[in-house]
């Protein structure tokens, strides 16, 4: 699926596209195969041209290099800037997650702080058999760098130890929170623990990790740190994204 958005986002011919995926040679065999193929072309060919209502064209990149308060430089390459339309929009056919949308906000934190503070940011990705997008409005380069500190903070502090803060758990509490529910652990608590659908974060590698096996949900929950943590990360992001669908 990737292959093919990629490939579409270049200006190839689906039907081209498609015949290279068949002789490589790793789909299903028969009708399966066109099922799986078609399935994925249908969604490759929505995600293309949701990003193309955005920026089209021929992307760039912007190089950054912004000196932090405290004398440090965050120094990288941010992808997918289209100069024309002064977006950065990154396209995946993988769906919505907190982790893309979090990623999504970093680099735009660090293109605004490197640049004038006129760039906007759309992530393009799918949302059940749809295409959702995640949007940031431009930012001024001094505000930027101020989230950019808070954030490279945080990260010293997690160098050092574990901390409650966990992407799909944290995202889950946050936007149920902001949203009034008057429980949003429960939805914390879905992603935390999974079902018998898919497993939950309790049980990703690297939390089984550190917490030295699978952690219930309610020691998580109980550790102020993680409603305040969820709080400090998501906001400024979720603010932001709201100001840019209301806009």
């Amino acid at each position: 699926g990737q292959r093919l958005l990629d490939a579409l986002l270049t200006g190839a011919d689906p039907d081209v596209i498609c015949a290279a995926e068949r002789a490589r040679g790793q789909l299903p065999p028969g009708l399966l195969g066109e099922r799986v193929l078609g399935d994925a072309r249908e969604k490759a060919e929505r995600l293309a041209a949701s990003a193309r209502e955005i920026a089209d064209g021929r992307p760039a990149s912007v190089e950054v290099d912004v000196v932090l308060p405290d004398g440090r430089h965050l120094v990288g390459t941010v992808a997918d800037v289209f100069a024309g339309a002064s977006t950065i929009r990154p396209v995946t056919f993988s769906s919505m997650s907190a982790m893309r949308q979090l990623a999504t906000w970093v680099r735009h934190l660090a293109a605004s702080a490197a640049t004038d503070g006129g760039l906007t940011s759309v992530l393009v990705a799918r949302w059940g058999g749809k295409s959702r997008r995640f949007g940031l409005p431009p930012m001024a380069a001094d505000e930027a760098v101020g989230h950019l500190a808070a954030l490279v903070t945080l990260r010293d502090e997690i160098l050092c130890g574990p901390v409650p803060l966990y992407s799909k758990t944290s995202h889950a509490w946050i936007t149920k929170q902001r949203e009034g529910d008057e429980d949003p652990a429960a939805a914390a608590a879905k992603e935390w623990e999974g079902d018998f659908n898919r497993p939950g974060e309790a049980q990703d590698a690297e939390h089984v990790l550190v917490h030295g096996g699978v952690r219930p949900f309610d020691e998580v929950i109980a550790d102020p740190r993680f409603t305040a943590l969820a709080r400090e990360v998501w906001t400024p992001a979720l603010d932001a994204h709201r100001q840019w669908a209301s806009s």
